[in-house]
């Protein structure tokens, strides 16, 4: 298979649409909100044999580029002939409104033109080539003034979820318990994604560790993951509320505003403490004039 290094893109000479090898570039939408996930497809056709391949990779000024996972290569038609291809995936997020300008990408290698016989050895004679992709434009969109919220959060979806680090856990007074908060976005990276905060429970106390991050992948791009852990020691016995958090964030396929929730949960704490220790008795002062005095006549 085809060998191919990647280089920073620059600007290069040479003629494109060779129709023995061609470059293809996509793109998923032509426009996009700010910070919001594009997708960028650069494909290269060959059929002659390739050696010593060099793809450039696009660099933007106003934009994060993140590599999707591994090179690609197979076979596909094109106008009933057969071309080898090899494919490379990029998630791009503009971070400035206003148009976003993708510059020509630039493959260079060597391809074979012809094998000299003589007896039982054989010789190849190679041909330096170099092809450049089309530029592209996008139009990036600023956030929508309908959106209210103070975190900009635009993405395909976002999940969340709290859990308790035991499937069932024991509350008592006075002993941690260890709570996650996991949030999933589609479309987001992780350092996009906003922290929880229930740091001031009245009636816990609360030691978080420090937050996680991951990137996976899924078949639409980059999945952004935070996750927060903290352990809650309750400090009073009974029913106990841990209140509902709610996420705001811009839908790109839907073109609207949604929010995903984390519901109320309540739990039930015991304690090993005698109740009177618990709950101290109250104590009720007596008025100064109604204490005991001696009558004078």
């Amino acid at each position: 298979p085809i060998q191919i290094k990647v280089t920073k893109a620059k600007a290069s000479t040479g003629a494109a649409g060779n129709k023995e090898l061609f470059m293809e570039v996509l793109l998923d939408k032509s426009k996009v909100y700010v910070q919001a996930q594009l997708i960028y497809t650069i494909r290269l056709y060959y059929r002659p044999e390739v050696i010593d391949g060099n793809l450039t990779e696009p660099e933007l000024n106003d934009a994060i580029v993140e590599l999707l996972g591994e090179q690609k290569s197979y076979s596909k038609m094109v106008n009933g002939v057969r071309f080898r291809v090899f494919e490379r995936n990029y998630a791009i997020f503009p971070q400035k409104s206003g148009q976003l300008e993708i510059p020509q990408q630039v493959f260079t290698g060597k391809t074979e033109q012809a094998q000299n016989r003589r007896g039982f050895f054989s010789s190849s004679t190679w041909k330096t080539i170099r092809i450049r992709s089309e530029a592209k434009t996008v139009t990036v969109l600023a956030p929508p003034t309908s959106y209210k919220e103070s975190a900009w959060l635009p993405a395909a979806k976002i999940t969340a979820k709290a859990y308790w680090s035991e499937e069932t856990p024991t509350f008592k007074v006075g002993e941690p318990v260890t709570r996650v908060f996991e949030i999933k976005a589609e479309g987001l990276s992780a350092t996009q994604l906003p922290p929880i905060d229930e740091k001031n429970l009245p009636d816990f106390k609360i030691y978080p560790d420090n937050p996680a991050t991951n990137i996976q992948e899924n078949a639409t791009g980059l999945v952004g993951i935070r996750k927060e852990t903290a352990a809650y020691v309750p400090t009073k016995a009974g029913k106990l509320v841990l209140p509902e958090h709610k996420i705001s964030w811009w839908d790109t396929k839907a073109n609207k505003v949604r929010h995903t929730v984390i519901p109320v949960e309540t739990i039930n704490v015991t304690s090993d403490l005698p109740a009177q220790i618990q709950q101290p008795p109250a104590i009720t002062a007596t008025p100064a004039d109604q204490a005991d005095s001696t009558a004078i006549n």
